[in-house]
């Protein structure tokens, strides 16, 4: 923030003097006219700061778009473990998938390592509850113009919670390898389709 001088205090003491009310309110207004994008750890909007447990939760992508009777939010973050119920139990383990269903998880291990974990929420557009879904997942590099530079990728998607978090964290998806670019992923959610184009580094 820009210094405004010096300013008599008490005592006779110099001080400097803090930020006009005119540059206080500019700012306020400067932050109010930013959109606003949800923080979102798994499936909820959260408030900066705080963590869903079990959930990998560096820096990533999120968007969100509505589609018929349904809010599809998209995340692209760091790969993530898969377990089943049984291994997650036996192995008292804190972070990670627990796999419910779907697919055969794409596993950190595997070759090519993967780099991201892609994942959707599926939420009812009026209520904002969890939905069970049907979702199918693909991904497909562009360029600037949205001109198609590659094949599209089907996502074998799991159905999946985080660990610790319980049913309300359901989501669906899998570890994936996205190379640095622009890509248009398309979801559908119970045959309702959305289409989102991300940049990934």
């Amino acid at each position: 923030m820009r210094k405004t001088g010096l300013a008599v205090g008490v005592r006779g003491k110099r001080r400097k003097a803090g930020p006009s009310l005119a540059a206080l309110s500019l700012a306020a207004l400067s932050l109010a006219a930013l959109p606003f994008v949800p923080i979102s750890a798994c499936g909820m909007d959260m408030p900066p700061g705080m963590k869903m447990p079990g959930m990998n939760m560096q820096a990533g992508v999120t968007s969100t778009q509505v589609a018929g009777n349904y809010r599809i939010e998209l995340n692209v973050l760091p790969p993530e473990p898969f377990y089943t119920a049984a291994d997650a139990s036996a192995r008292h383990v804190k972070q990670g998938m627990l796999v419910t269903g779907g697919a055969t998880p794409v596993e950190p291990t595997d070759s090519p390592p993967p780099n991201h974990h892609l994942i959707v929420h599926a939420f009812d557009r009026g209520s904002h509850a969890l939905v069970d879904a049907r979702v199918t997942l693909s991904f497909r590099p562009v360029d600037a113009t949205g001109r198609p530079t590659g094949d599209s990728v089907a996502v074998p998607v799991v159905v999946m919670q985080a660990i610790g978090s319980g049913p309300s964290s359901t989501h669906y998806g899998n570890n994936v390898v996205m190379g640095p670019g622009v890509y248009d992923v398309t979801v559908t959610v119970n045959g309702t389709a959305a289409t989102f184009r991300i940049k990934v580094s």
